[in-house]
């Protein structure tokens, strides 16, 4: 199961995808009814059997067993539309037909999309990336397309330089006038002779002079974007090679993408708040950059300005902007630069994240929420928005983890969640349901589907999440008369919710 800005699309047992929301640009893969807010099965052309789901603002992808990648919708960027290729190796502007993805030429193995783009890997570790690159996410050299650039400069036109401090807005920042350059541009990091980087934006004018001072130390620029026509941004509709190490994983978060090799995580993309994790806030991290002190993560992602990892232990570590870290920060908060480890959780056995809100699902069938909850998307009751007042900003986020309660959840295991801009679905196993059976994709239908398994079905333990810890079976006992044995433990209601 994957959800997109405003729309969710999921796997069936049967190996076809199901689909609803907001069917904007043909997201949900078929043309626009009435009907786009039921879960409705896409129609593929000819038997393919998908295994793995991903979706962005206005695309879905997915992924057959036969390794090949499917993808409908459209990508876009801040200009507008980019478009989404064809089955007949044309850009569009739209497309609410599956379409193979061509070009690639090794059996991919994982599909995972941000808001506007698409990272696969490939079974030798390979990495491909299309969609935009107008945050750098697709971690391809040169940034073809980016709307961020930056540039270091020379270290032997420092000392004839021009510094000069501005204010924008609440912001301070130092900006630098080369000898061979008439505009003065913004620094945003300092450049030691090591190569480690410091933000500047906390820094003092004379604070940055000091640092120029020392032997190798530079500065990196921000330089302006310039309008990159649209022939140019559809030719990183195709799969292209992302340059990095062999990949063990592929994440995203909304215009970012991660990539682990069983022990270290790199990143590019969006760094306004810091997002990436490299301890330092930038415009855009154009390339994959290791991510310092992070190792062992079983899952990376992120929203629009936030990032967040699932260690190996069950702990998650967050960073970004403050306010979305869980760390119980208020908006006034500067952004969180170092991976920081998110208190008052259990062990987490699957995380997700929204654009705005994380969902972690933990080992004994309950979820916590934090983030922003404008839309309801944190799953809080009614009555706890407060008694009489206006659903404003204060009242519906939460600054630290929110133990989710209701009736609906009381008898079910949360398998998964994940979320959209506004909403948020989740995969929960009914102990009512004990089994399940998997029909052969020729024979599958949504009458197949939707009926109960047969008595003598074998039974299907759900996976949803590969990486996560495996939950073990109850095993059978003599009151269960003949019964099969559901294959998760039966989860008490919540007793622990955090008093407001």
């Amino acid at each position: 199961m994957a959800c997109g800005a405003f729309h969710t699309a999921c796997t069936s047992a049967a190996g076809r995808v199901f689909t609803w929301g907001r069917n904007i640009d043909g997201a949900l893969g078929r043309s626009p009814t009435l009907l786009d807010c039921d879960p409705l099965a896409v129609p593929f052309p000819g038997i393919v059997d998908v295994h793995m789901v991903s979706c962005g603002d206005c695309h879905t992808a997915a992924l057959d067993r036969d390794g090949k990648v499917w993808v409908w919708g459209t990508y876009k960027d801040p200009s507008g539309p980019i478009g989404i290729m064809g089955n007949d190796h044309r850009a569009l502007d739209y497309n609410h037909k599956p379409a193979v993805v061509q070009g690639l030429t090794e059996l991919v193995v994982e599909v995972v999309s941000g808001s506007n783009h698409t990272v696969i890997r490939t079974k030798k570790g390979t990495v491909f990336a299309w969609g935009s690159n107008a945050y750098g996410q697709l971690g391809l050299a040169d940034a073809p397309c980016c709307q961020f650039q930056e540039f270091v400069a020379p270290r032997e036109e420092l000392p004839r330089a021009n510094l000069e401090y501005r204010e924008e807005g609440d912001n301070t920042w130092t900006f630098v006038r080369l000898p061979s350059d008439s505009r003065a541009r913004r620094v945003l990091r300092v450049r030691h002779g090591n190569g480690a980087e410091v933000d500047a934006s906390g820094l003092t004018l004379a604070g940055i002079q000091g640092m120029l001072a020392a032997d190798g130390t530079t500065v990196i620029l921000e330089m302006l974007g310039r309008d990159v026509p649209l022939a140019e941004k559809r030719a990183l509709l195709t799969p292209k090679s992302v340059p990095g190490p062999g990949a063990a994983a592929v994440f995203a978060s909304c215009n970012g993408t991660f990539v682990t090799t069983g022990v270290d995580a790199f990143g590019c993309g969006s760094n306004s708040d810091g997002q990436v994790g490299l301890g330092y806030a930038s415009l855009a991290v154009t390339t994959l950059h290791k991510l310092p002190g992070l190792r062992c993560a079983s899952w990376l992602g992120g929203g629009e300005c936030f990032a967040c990892a699932l260690l190996a232990d069950g702990q998650v570590i967050s960073w970004g902007k403050a306010e979305l870290c869980g760390l119980g920060a208020d908006p006034c908060t500067p952004p969180v630069l170092q991976h920081t480890l998110v208190q008052g959780l259990p062990i987490i056995r699957s995380l997700r994240c929204g654009h705005h809100h994380t969902l972690a699902c933990s080992s004994k069938g309950d979820i916590l929420t934090w983030g922003a909850g404008r839309s309801s998307q944190l799953g809080k009751e009614p009555d706890q928005f407060g008694s009489g007042l206006s659903s404003n900003d204060e009242i519906c986020n939460e600054l630290k983890p929110y133990l989710v309660s209701s009736k609906t959840l009381e008898s079910r295991f949360i398998l998964l969640a994940d979320g959209g801009a506004h909403h948020t679905a989740e995969l929960v196993w009914d102990s009512a349901h004990l089994c399940a059976t998997r029909p052969e994709p020729a024979t599958a239908s949504l009458m197949t589907e939707a009926a109960s398994p047969a008595p003598n079905s074998p039974a299907l333990a759900p996976s949803p999440d590969t990486k996560d810890a495996s939950v073990l079976k109850r095993p059978a006992s003599a009151d269960d008369r003949g019964r099969a044995a559901p294959l998760l433990p039966l989860k008490r209601p919540a007793t622990e919710q955090r008093l407001r």
